[in-house]
């Protein structure tokens, strides 16, 4: 199946073989007219025969997955429609698609696009109302669908109608308050229903019938008989930043009024959970994805002060006894601490990806508010365990990870000119973390380690200034010669 657009979509279903019902092949004539700028087909019939053609129960998944396609792409148009039509700053989207290094990609790229052929036929809002409401029916029932690419659809779809919801939300005075309160009330249900999928994967644990190879006698395989954890978070993640704004203001959440509700907590643990502990490395990547868009979506809701700082207002004792860690921000150090430590690069990469929209994110906040002499006190709870990773991964074997690393290296510290000055201020965890991961099992990380303590000896060890504050773990370093025997190659 090809789904690089909306034309090859049809035309690729069209040629399946074995060839689909005739039932779906009459539905997708009008569907291609419609896309072909054939004024045939109207933007209402174009929303029937869509629907009729997702309500086709043939068994056969390809015509399912052309539909919720097709519904995606139309959500995106009638969205790209809104923004065409008003002087407002268009919302970003990150695509958080499998293991790739995520990219944010404008509205008007999307719209471009040859996936979305853009129209200008506005819906009457009740059929609109009912073409959504009926289509998220369709994501619901077929949110566990043993067909990957299915769940994959299903989780784009959701997220376009999360973003076309909230774009009408944000334009509510166009439109009337019964149309835009239906369109709220879908999205809020479709997440309920998302956040009980995501607990009974979870509780149900792994497929008993898939837990060992059929090749060998009590091999466990990691990677399938998970259901649909992985893409209900894909899922979640496509929701939330569909919604963007309003993701973190409204219930369940509400942080804006209490950044650590039970229920944040809960969900926050629930996503530790995935990312550290969960034994499928897609599981943790994805996950981490999860993290990564909470972030975005802090940014969008103009939130990054009350999650991730310390307030400000109060007298200081209460600031000292009364006021509680940020349960994101803590869920997201300890989700980098292991992550960014992975035997898996796709979950490295993930995490490194995270460590950066992090940093960022923190660092463009700081700058608002804070002078330069100021910007690095919040960052010194937490770089004990961050920084040692950081620096190792520059050397890691798999080179997404390596240069990602460095040009995250250069973003956070460069400006400043402080990268040394931070690392031999935390030297004492910087050489305890090396000398432990020279001992590790995965021969490619024991290289990356070696590698890391030479340079630390180099460019630490040399420095007039900072020599001596490495001085005092200079023999737990000399260790690391003998606990590098098994290693073949070794940068020391």
């Amino acid at each position: 199946m090809d789904f690089s657009s909306v034309k090859r979509a049809i035309e690729s279903l069209q040629r399946r073989k074995p060839s689909v019902s005739t039932t779906v092949l009459s539905y997708l004539p009008p569907l291609l007219h419609y896309h072909n700028d054939e004024h045939e087909v109207t933007s209402e019939e174009y929303k029937k025969v869509l629907l009729q053609l997702l309500k086709v129960n043939d068994n056969r998944w390809e015509s399912l997955a052309v539909g919720l396609y097709l519904g995606e792409c139309h959500l995106e148009e009638m969205t790209n429609d809104i923004w065409d039509n008003s002087n407002a700053k268009k919302n970003k989207i990150v695509y958080v698609d499998g293991p790739r290094v995520p990219s944010i990609v404008d509205e008007e790229e999307k719209a471009s696009s040859p996936a979305i052929a853009k129209k200008k036929s506005a819906s009457p809002e009740e059929s609109t109302a009912q073409f959504c409401n009926e289509l998220l029916q369709t994501c619901k029932i077929h949110l566990q669908h043993s067909e990957p690419r299915v769940r994959t659809l299903v989780a784009k779809t959701v997220g376009s109608h999360a973003r076309y919801a909230s774009t009408i939300q944000q334009h509510s005075s166009s439109y009337t308050p019964a149309f835009v309160s239906s369109l709220q009330s879908q999205r809020l249900d479709i997440h309920s229903t998302i956040l009980s999928s995501l607990q009974d994967n979870i509780q149900k644990g792994r497929d008993e019938s898939t837990q060992h190879s059929r090749d060998s006698t009590g091999a466990m395989d990691d990677t399938t008989g998970w259901r649909s954890l992985e893409t209900n978070l894909q899922t979640l993640a496509s929701y939330a930043n569909g919604c963007a704004t309003f993701y973190l203001l409204e219930k369940p959440w509400s942080v804006k009024e209490e950044r650590n509700t039970e229920e944040w907590k809960e969900f926050c643990n629930v996503l530790e959970h995935c990312a550290n502990v969960h034994v499928n490395r897609h599981v943790r990547a994805a996950s981490i994805a999860t993290l990564e868009v909470l972030i975005h979506c802090c940014e969008e809701g103009d939130v990054v002060r009350h999650i991730f700082f310390e307030e400000d207002e109060g007298s200081e004792e209460e600031s000292d006894e009364d006021e509680e860690e940020s349960v994101l921000k803590t869920t997201i150090v300890q989700v980098l601490k292991v992550c960014l430590a992975d035997n898996w690069s796709q979950v490295r990469m993930a995490a490194s990806v995270l460590c950066r929209k992090f940093f960022i994110t923190l660092i463009k906040e700081q700058q608002k508010h804070s002078n330069d002499d100021d910007e690095d006190d919040i960052f010194d709870s937490f770089y004990p365990a961050l920084l040692p990773r950081m620096c190792l991964n520059r050397f890691y074997l798999a080179q997404g990870v390596k240069l990602y690393s460095h040009d995250t290296w250069k973003i956070i510290f460069e400006r400043k000119g402080n990268g040394l000055q931070m690392v031999a201020k935390n030297a004492a965890s910087i050489c305890r973390y090396y000398v432990k991961m020279c001992d590790a099992d995965n021969h490619v990380v024991r290289e990356a380690a070696c590698q890391a303590v030479a340079e630390l000896a180099q460019k630490i060890g040399t420095h007039e200034e900072y020599a001596e504050l490495l001085a005092p773990f200079v023999p737990m370093l000399l260790q690391v010669r003998k606990s590098t025997k098994k290693t073949q190659f070794c940068g020391c």
